[in-house]
């Protein structure tokens, strides 16, 4: 008898430790899927060469960009303001950066920006992506002035 009086404090033990362990695995393929990108950049100071930012696409699926922009943006999270922004031409819109590559966004005459001791007063440069299927855009962090 002390057989089944213990029976179904084990099984509950059992099924929350299976629930756990299944609930750990489902959580980790949703991390492992996620959008990973990262961003890098190439600024000039010669004048006829322009700046370079480059997206990387480091995860195993592919983004589609519906939209993006260059900010600077000044203050802390919850006061920030932006005080510069830049907009892309049509050609820049509805770019597809396949798994594991690259792609560069490029600024070149009017196109060009001030960058170093020039760039302070603006903030830290950040670029806001708006990705097909994504409700809220992707902010990535491009360059800041202070480091």
């Amino acid at each position: 008898m002390p057989f089944f009086d213990w029976l179904p404090i084990g099984l509950a033990i059992w099924g929350a430790a299976l629930s756990t362990v299944l609930a750990a695995t489902k959580l980790w393929e949703v991390w492992k899927k996620r959008f990973r990108l990262s961003t890098t950049y190439s600024f000039s100071s010669h004048p006829e060469e322009g700046h370079e930012i480059i997206i990387e696409n480091i995860s195993k699926t592919p983004l589609m960009l519906s939209y993006w922009e260059l900010l600077w943006v000044k203050g802390p999270w919850w006061r920030s303001r932006v005080t510069d922004e830049k907009y892309p031409d049509e050609g820049y819109c509805g770019v597809t950066i396949n798994p594991h590559s690259r792609h560069v966004l490029k600024f070149e005459g009017l196109e060009k920006f001030s960058w170093g001791k020039k760039a302070e007063a603006k903030g830290v440069l950040y670029l806001k992506l708006h990705a097909a299927g994504r409700r809220r855009p992707l902010w990535l962090k491009v360059y800041d002035p202070k480091r």
